[in-house]
C-alpha cells in the first residue's frame, strides 16, 4: 500500500542527527537478519468516502456473504451493501431506519438473524432482525425486553438441550446482554418474537467471544487468584478486553487453554484460572479503546498509528499494518475502518494463505494494496436503492430487448405514397448503364408492407401496369427497409 509517515519532531539538530543515525543502524541490522517474512494478511481496499459518503458515520458491520454486507451507522440506520451490484438498501425499509444509531450488528447464518445494538448510551437496547429485511421491505424490527441500559451484547450456539427448537447444526442458539452487573440470556426460536427468557444473574455464564461461534460454560472463574502470579490483576487499571480459546473443542475440558487479553497484557490461563505459560503478550503501542480482534488464528490490537498481528498460538508478535486511526467494524476485525491522507476509509484483511477472499471485490475498483489511496478515474459509485422503484435494471424489461428483423415478407397492395401511374412509368424505363434492370429499381421504391385489408382481391389490377411485369415482382423476394441484398448494399 501508499507509505506511511511518521513525523518525529527533536529539540536540535544534535538530537535529529542523532536519531536519524539510530533508525538507520536499525534498517542495516535487519535487512542484515535476513528474517523470513511471516506477515498473515495484506489489505485490501473495500470502498473509501468517494465511493461512499456515509463511511465518516460507520460503526460497525457484519458479512452475510461473499458479495453482501451490513453496515450499522450513527444517525442513518442499518444498511446492507450489495458489492456486485453497487446499491445500498436500507435494512427494513426506510422508515424503520430513520434516526436510528447502530452500535454493534453480528450475524447467525444459520437463525437468518441480525442481532443489533441500537439507541443513545442512555437508551441503548438489543433488537433482533429477521434476514428477509436485507432486500429492503418494510419489517419491524423485533425488540428484546429487558435490555434497556445494556453495554456488551454476544450471539452464539450452546450445546444446553432446551425446549425451543434446535438450530440446522444442531445446536441451541443464544443472545447474551451483559446489563450493569448482571447478564440476560435469551433462547432463540420459532415464536413470533424469535426469543425467549432463558436464565439471568449476576455472573449465569461466560461466552466466548469467537467469530461467529460460542458455547456456554459453567460458572466458573478463568482468573484464579490463588496463583501468585495473578495477583496483579486485582488492581483497579486492568481492563478486561476479550477472550480467546486457544485449544479446541476436541481437546479435554480440563486440559483446554484460553488466552485472556486485557487493556495492557495478555496471559494464558488453563481452565481452572492458573497461568499456563509465562510467556505474555506485550503491546508495542498503546491500544485503542475497544481496538481487539480475534481473527482466528491470529489477534489484532489496534493502536493510533499501526495495527498489531500476534499469533495466538506460539503467542508471538508477527506483523504490523501500517493503518492510522484503524478501529476495527466486524467483531473479528476482517473489515476495519482507518484514514489513509486524511480521508476515511473501509479495508479488508485478507490472508495471504487462503486462496478466495472472506469478500468478493469487483476487480474494476482499485482495490488492491499498492492502490490504496490513489483518486483513479473510473472509481465505483455506491447509490441507494429504493425496493419496488428501482428494482429494474438495464436490459431487464422486455421492450429493452432486440428486435428480430422482418423475414417471409409478401408484397399484396401498394400502400405507400405516390401514384401507381408514376411506377408503371418506372418500369417502363430502359435499363442503366450500370446494369440494373427496370423492375430492380421499381422494387427498390416500393414499400414492402404487410395488409391485413380484405379490399384487395386483384392485386395486379390495383398495382396496374401490364401482368408479365406484376409478376416479375413477385418472383423476386421483396427487400424490406432494413433489410440487405445480396450484394451487401441496404434496400433504400
Amino acid at each position: 500500500m501508499n507509505r506511511q509517515y511518521t513525523l518525529l519532531m527533536a529539540d536540535s539538530q544534535e538530537e535529529r542527527k542523532k536519531w536519524v543515525i539510530a533508525l538507520n543502524e536499525l534498517k542495516a541490522l535487519l535487512k542484515k537478519s535476513r528474517l523470513a517474512d511471516r506477515s498473515a494478511f495484506s489489505v485490501k481496499e473495500v470502498f473509501d468516502v468517494a465511493s461512499l459518503p456515509s463511511i465518516r458515520l460507520a460503526q460497525c458491520a457484519t458479512v452475510i456473504d461473499r458479495t453482501k454486507m451490513v453496515i450499522g451507522f450513527a444517525d442513518v440506520g442499518l444498511y446492507c451493501v450489495e458489492l456486485d451490484r453497487e446499491t445500498l438498501v436500507a435494512v427494513g425499509g426506510e422508515k424503520e431506519n430513520k434516526g436510528r444509531f447502530v452500535e454493534k450488528v453480528e450475524y447467525s447464518a444459520s437463525e437468518q438473524l441480525l442481532l443489533v445494538m441500537v439507541g443513545p448510551p442512555k437508551d441503548r437496547h438489543v433488537r433482533l432482525i429477521p434476514s428477509a429485511a436485507l432486500d429492503g421491505r418494510d419489517l419491524k424490527w423485533i425488540k428484546v425486553a429487558e435490555t434497556k441500559g445494556c453495554h456488551l451484547m454476544a450471539m452464539g450456539a450452546g450445546s444446553i438441550a432446551g425446549t425451543a427448537s434446535v438450530g440446522p447444526s444442531g445446536n441451541v442458539h443464544y443472545i447474551a446482554v451483559a446489563i450493569k452487573k448482571s447478564v440476560i440470556v435469551y433462547q432463540i426460536d420459532r415464536s413470533e418474537k424469535r426469543h425467549r427468557k432463558w436464565k439471568q444473574g449476576a455472573v449465569v455464564s461466560l461466552h466466548l467471544g469467537e467469530h461467529k461461534q460460542g458455547k456456554m460454560l459453567q460458572k466458573d472463574a478463568l482468573v484464579n487468584m490463588e496463583d501468585q502470579s495473578l495477583q496483579f490483576l486485582s488492581q483497579s487499571n486492568y481492563e478486561a478486553q476479550l477472550m480467546v480459546e486457544v485449544a479446541g473443542e476436541s481437546i479435554e475440558p480440563s486440559s483446554r487453554e484460553y488466552l485472556l487479553v486485557f487493556d495492557k497484557l495478555g496471559l494464558y490461563v488453563d481452565a481452572q484460572g492458573r497461568r499456563s505459560r509465562s510467556q505474555e503478550l506485550m503491546f508495542p503501542s498503546s491500544p485503542r479503546p475497544g481496538g481487539f480482534a480475534h481473527l482466528s488464528p491470529h489477534l489484532c490490537v489496534y493502536s493510533e498509528n499501526e495495527i498489531d498481528v500476534f499469533n495466538v498460538m506460539s503467542a508471538e508478535w508477527i506483523q504490523t499494518i501500517n493503518l492510522r486511526n484503524a478501529i476495527p467494524l466486524t467483531v473479528d476485525g476482517l473489515l476495519s475502518l482507518c484514514l489513509v491522507n486524511d480521508a476515511p476509509f473501509v479495508v479488508m484483511l485478507c490472508d495471504v494463505l487462503s486462496d478466495e477472499d472472506l469478500l468478493y471485490i469487483p476487480p474494476s475498483s482499485s482495490n488492491t494494496s499498492g492502490s490504496i489511496g490513489k483518486r483513479n478515474k473510473g472509481r465505483r459509485k455506491f447509490s441507494v436503492r429504493i425496493p419496488g422503484k428501482d428494482d429494474s435494471r438495464p436490459g431487464d424489461r422486455r421492450s429493452n430487448l432486440p428486435i428480430s428483423g422482418p423475414s417471409d415478407f409478401m408484397h399484396i397492395v401498394h400502400m405507400g405514397p405516390g401514384s401507381v401511374h408514376e411506377l408503371q412509368s418506372m418500369i417502363d424505363l430502359q435499363p442503366q448503364s450500370h446494369g440494373q434492370s427496370a423492375g430492380d429499381r421499381v422494387r427498390g421504391l416500393i414499400p414492402i408492407m404487410r395488409s391485413t385489408s380484405s379490399s384487395s382481391n386483384n392485386p395486379v389490377k390495383q398495382l396496374g401496369g401490364s401482368k408479365q411485369d406484376i409478376e416479375q415482382l413477385h418472383r423476386g423476394r421483396p427487400l424490406s427497409t432494413t433489410s440487405k441484398s445480396s450484394e451487401g448494399e441496404l434496400g433504400a
